[in-house]
């Protein structure tokens, strides 16, 4: 058993994750692959995870989906990335919105105040800092902006995502209306009553509809990859039109890339990444990283916040991970 397995399997057994699902390669090296599942779809479960189990990927929505979009829109000339489209908050532009630098709170519990108003709420949310001077993560501002891309790409996100993903991704499954059966089940939510299941974990995208620009996206590992070949395709290619928007974003000069992650000192990657690598966490145990130096892609899946789990681990199990991981891509080298 490879030093990647031993690593996926302890954590399923010190109930870091009832089960999970890891991809990783490098491009144009299928023989350095490696793709392995690992543990049950939940605490006391029979049905073993598979290839095919969908896991809740939160926040990867800002990238597989929003950032992605928003390089559509302004390919289209629907949308200008200086442009400053919030009259209540003034000064914020896409590209600070995109960068985490728009001066808006980190998350606030619109769910319990006027469910079905949330994008209400978040738009008359004023910013605690002024816009383009210190990096506060914030779900607020992909909230806004998806709600933006909607007006003025002419639909909803959903059926926006399932368009320009196919022509971009493939034919893959990801979706925001997935089957549950299919579904890793995330935790008991005391304001549903209920273990979810299909349903996204984040309160605010379910009292949205389902559907956001900060979370809602569900998807298997091979469906992660499937976009993870994309954009590192972009990221390490030359061509122009949506691609080449994917480049300038995950290789931005800010606080930040736009729509992505860096890795930083301390972080979830350990020293496995080259500091030119750009990815995104999920709350609910998911996570892609991307390496233009070595052209490798590191996919891990879980539902980390499975009722009955202990909760904690996640970020030494991202670690350890992703630093095996390298070790195993890169043995010969």
């Amino acid at each position: 058993m490879v030093e990647v397995e031993q690593i996926l399997q302890r954590a399923v057994e010190e109930r870091v994750t009832p089960g999970l699902a890891a991809n990783i390669f490098v491009a144009g090296a299928e023989e350095q692959a490696l793709r392995l599942v690992k543990g049950t779809l939940g605490y006391g479960a029979q049905e073993a995870v598979s290839d095919e189990t969908i896991y809740d990927l939160a926040s990867l929505t800002k990238v597989l989906c929003t950032t992605l979009l928003t390089c559509h829109a302004i390919q289209l000339g629907k949308l200008d990335i200086l442009e400053k489209p919030w009259p209540s908050w003034p000064g914020v532009s896409v590209l600070h919105v995109l960068e985490h630098t728009s001066g808006l709170p980190a998350w606030a519990p619109f769910y319990r105040r006027t469910p079905h108003d949330v994008l209400a709420q978040v738009l008359a949310t004023k910013p605690t800092n002024l816009p383009g001077v210190q990096v506060v993560y914030s779900d607020l501002g992909f909230i806004a902006l998806g709600d933006l891309l909607q007006n003025r790409l002419g639909n909803k996100l959903d059926v926006l995502f399932i368009d320009v993903a196919q022509r971009h991704y493939g034919n893959t499954a990801l979706t925001f209306h997935p089957d549950p059966l299919l579904v890793a089940p995330t935790d008991y939510c005391p304001w549903r009553k209920r273990v979810l299941r299909g349903d996204v974990n984040d309160a605010n995208c379910y009292a949205m509809g389902g559907v956001s620009g900060h979370a809602g996206l569900f998807g298997c590992a091979k469906d992660v990859e499937s976009a993870a070949r994309f954009f590192l395709d972009a990221i390490c290619g030359n061509e122009q039109g949506l691609p080449g928007l994917v480049r300038q974003f995950a290789t931005h000069n800010g606080k930040r890339p736009l729509g992505f992650d860096r890795v930083s000192i301390g972080g979830s990657t350990g020293n496995a990444l080259s500091p030119r690598s750009v990815g995104h966490l999920g709350f609910t145990g998911t996570s892609l990283w991307l390496d233009p130096q070595s052209q490798a892609v590191y996919i891990l899946l879980s539902n980390r916040y499975q009722n009955g789990g202990k909760k904690t681990g996640i970020k030494h199990l991202r670690v350890s991970f992703h630093e095996a991981a390298a070790r195993f891509l890169f043995r010969n080298s």
